[in-house]
């Protein structure tokens, strides 16, 4: 091998090595979406909550940008009573629906619901957000808002 082959061969492989992805294989997205599930929304530090204000979260959202609901009726409901399918893949990505949280309306009125959020328990820290694709939804007195949490976990590289 000549001076300049050798040369363009370590130039070729240190830019591979700068410009390299990371890539996670379908069972590592399905592995990985399974341990979310059993450590993080297992748990009851993390709290599923309903924002009655017209935002879009997006990634610069911070937990400022959403006013929780306060309707009679309506609390907070922990990740940990949530049961989860088992992750599953499709099409490259891995998801797992869990079963349906049920808000309820006792206000005497409707209210109008945007999305979910989901913070830690004291609701100070962020997690992610998800806007109701009808938003707003109007939930009637003694009626209920019922969300299907879904989580899907792709390696985007």
């Amino acid at each position: 091998m000549c001076w300049y082959e050798l040369v363009s061969v370590l130039l070729f492989s240190w830019l591979l090595w700068r410009c390299s992805l990371v890539v996670w294989p379908d069972v590592s997205c399905q592995n990985f979406l399974s341990d979310f599930i059993t450590d993080r929304l297992g748990s009851s530090n993390y709290k599923f909550r309903l924002f009655t204000n017209n935002v879009t979260p997006g990634t610069a959202s911070v937990i400022g940008d959403f006013t929780e609901a306060t309707f009679a009726g309506y609390a907070a409901i922990a990740a940990n009573t949530i049961t989860w399918a088992a992750a599953s893949l499709v099409g490259h990505v891995a998801q797992s629906t869990g079963s349906n949280l049920v808000f309820n309306n006792t206000s005497g009125g409707a209210v109008n619901v945007y999305g979910v959020y989901v913070t830690n328990s004291s609701g100070s820290i962020l997690y992610f957000a998800e806007r109701d694709l009808a938003a707003p939804v109007s939930v009637a007195n003694g009626g209920s808002y019922v969300y299907t949490p879904n989580q899907q976990f792709k390696s985007i590289n």
